[in-house]
């Protein structure tokens, strides 16, 4: 646990844990470099997560990336996640590819909207699991595009307590459709 900012400009970084991979009180910065995380729990939990560059990758039996918000701008982040892929309140991408494979949620909106301006987001399921929600909002958010690519792979299960399979849903913003 770090109760600052943690920045990576560069060389490689591998962290092995039995709990949290990365925990950092405020930001998280990766300008370039590479950094990869196989945790037991959460792989990364910050206030604010920024890429600019470089390659992450996450494989986690929780939840990989924990932030109030999420700002991607390029580089590559590959998540593996049992869980969530991220669970964040302002999801936000420029550039870049964001590669999520998760078993139940592969991007979590709690309060705010996803905004994709440019770059790729892939989601799909985590091994032979399909996540149940592609993009789920917790709370009145919008999925906004302006540019960029989504690809979105979810669960096609004919159980009937599965009716919540959906690539994109939850509480959205009813303003968005007018």
């Amino acid at each position: 646990t770090v109760e600052g900012e943690v920045i990576l400009s560069g060389g490689t970084v591998n962290i092995y844990a039995d709990d949290y991979g990365l925990s950092a009180g405020e930001t998280c910065r990766i300008e370039a470099g590479s950094l990869m995380v196989d945790s037991t729990y959460t792989g990364l939990q910050c206030t604010e997560y920024i890429q600019q560059g470089g390659t992450v990758r996450m494989h986690t039996n929780n939840n990989a990336v924990w932030s109030e918000s999420l700002v991607m701008n390029a580089g590559e982040l590959y998540i593996e996640a049992t869980v969530e892929g991220i669970y964040t309140d302002q999801f936000e991408m420029n550039g870049g590819l964001v590669d999520l494979a998760a078993a139940r949620e592969g991007l979590a909106v709690r309060e705010g909207n996803c905004i994709i301006n440019d770059g790729t987001l892939q989601i799909k399921g985590y091994k032979s699991y399909k996540p149940l929600r592609g993009i789920y909002f917790y709370d009145k958010g919008q999925l906004i595009m302006h540019g960029g690519q989504l690809d979105i792979t979810t669960c096609q299960c004919d159980n009937d307590d599965l009716l919540m399979n959906y690539a994109i849903g939850g509480v959205l913003d009813p303003a968005a459709n007018d």
